[in-house]
């Protein structure tokens, strides 16, 4: 059961990545379609001048999100926690704007990119709070959850429950311990009878 949300995690955080790679790309052309409709003196040029940054900034969104550890925190992390990542993902890419703007001698207009800024960490947010609210909604169901016994040596129970706690929170629920040098097989199939 361990191995299997593992990897239900590891599978939700890649459509995670792809969706937050396409929120960044979406959240740079709003900008520039607001700031451009925006623009009295014609200043700021069409999309196609400055979609060569979507090249930029879609891929390298997720690793840049995954890099402060945004994948990792628990499915109901605090907000502070959230918005912290956020705020450092999109702070290390108007960074990365900046320095591919300086590499490739093209200009973008700044408030392209400062709207980019604010765009994406809304984005974000938006997105985290429909997460949080539909894991909360399906864990709330307890049948949502998976239930667990946990079979081994108590030194082995305790650090597999305190791994579970950590990289499935909330998914997951302990629902007995079972040491197989105190107690019998007929336990395990009591156990197994009571919490299936």
């Amino acid at each position: 059961h361990f191995a299997m949300l593992l990897r239900q995690r590891q599978l939700r955080n890649k459509g995670q990545a792809i969706i937050d790679a396409l929120l960044f790309g979406m959240a740079f052309w709003m900008a520039h379609l607001i700031r451009f409709t925006l623009d009295t003196q014609a200043l700021i040029g069409p999309f196609r001048q400055y979609q060569w940054l979507l090249l930029v900034i879609i891929p390298l969104a997720p690793p840049i999100v995954a890099l402060g550890g945004f994948y990792t925190r628990p499915v109901l992390s605090s907000r502070r926690q959230t918005l912290s990542h956020i705020l450092k993902a999109t702070g290390l890419m108007l960074l990365v704007i900046t320095v591919a703007m300086f590499l490739f001698k093209q200009e973008v207009p700044r408030g392209v990119v400062t709207l980019f800024g604010l765009l994406v960490a809304a984005a974000m947010l938006i997105k985290e709070e429909i997460v949080r609210f539909w894991t909360r909604s399906r864990l709330g169901n307890r049948s949502a959850r998976r239930r667990v016994i946990l079979i081994g040596g108590e030194r082995d129970v305790d650090r597999l429950s305190n791994s579970l706690q950590q990289n499935v929170e909330g998914e997951g629920e302990v629902m007995a311990r079972l040491d197989p040098t105190k107690t019998g097989i007929e336990t395990l199939a009591e156990l197994l009878h009571e919490h299936a």
